[in-house]
C-alpha cells in the first residue's frame, strides 16, 4: 500500500503541449524541482515511529506520459517500508489521510508525538500553487 496525491494545475498542460521540446524539459525540471520540496518537507513532517515511514518518502521522476502530460509526485509507504511489515503501509496511509474507518464504521486516529497528518498533501497544497509562475520564469530565463 502506498500513498499517492495528484494535483493538477489548470491550464498549464495545455499550454505546455503548445511548447516546443524546450517547454516539456523546462515543464520536467520545475515539476521535479517542487516534488523534490514537496518531499523534503514531508520528511520532516511524517510522523516517526520507527523512522520507516520518513525514510520512504520519495520524489518520482518526471515523466512524460504517452497522453502528453508531465507527471510527478511524492509518495511514502510502498516497496520502501514491505520490509517492516504490513502494518507500517497500514500506518503510512492513516497518517496521510489523517483517519480510517473500522468496518464497524468507528473512526481511528493515529496520533504521534513527532510529526503530523498530510504530511505530503500539507506541502504539496502550498507548493502546488507556485508552479505557475516557476514554469514562466522558467521559460523566460530560457528564451533569454
Amino acid at each position: 500500500m502506498r500513498v499517492r496525491i495528484q494535483i493538477d494545475v489548470d491550464g498549464i498542460t495545455d499550454e505546455l503541449r503548445k511548447l516546443p521540446d524546450r517547454g516539456k524539459k523546462v515543464g520536467k525540471e520545475v515539476l521535479g524541482i517542487v516534488t523534490q520540496e514537496i518531499a523534503s518537507v514531508a520528511r520532516a513532517t511524517a510522523p516517526e515511529k520507527t523512522g520507516a515511514l520518513r525514510g520512504s518518502v520519495r520524489a518520482t521522476r518526471p515523466v512524460m506520459t504517452a497522453r502528453g502530460v508531465i507527471s510527478a509526485g511524492v509518495m511514502a509507504g510502498g516497496r520502501a517500508t514491505a520490509p517492516e511489515g504490513h502494518a507500517t503501509n497500514v500506518y503510512v496511509a492513516v497518517q496521510e489521510v489523517g483517519h480510517e474507518h473500522t468496518r464497524s464504521g468507528a473512526e481511528v486516529t493515529l496520533h504521534s508525538e513527532t510529526g503530523q497528518a498530510h504530511f505530503i498533501e500539507t506541502p504539496a497544497m502550498r507548493l502546488a500553487p507556485t508552479v505557475p509562475d516557476r514554469l514562466l520564469e522558467r521559460l523566460a530565463q530560457e528564451s533569454a
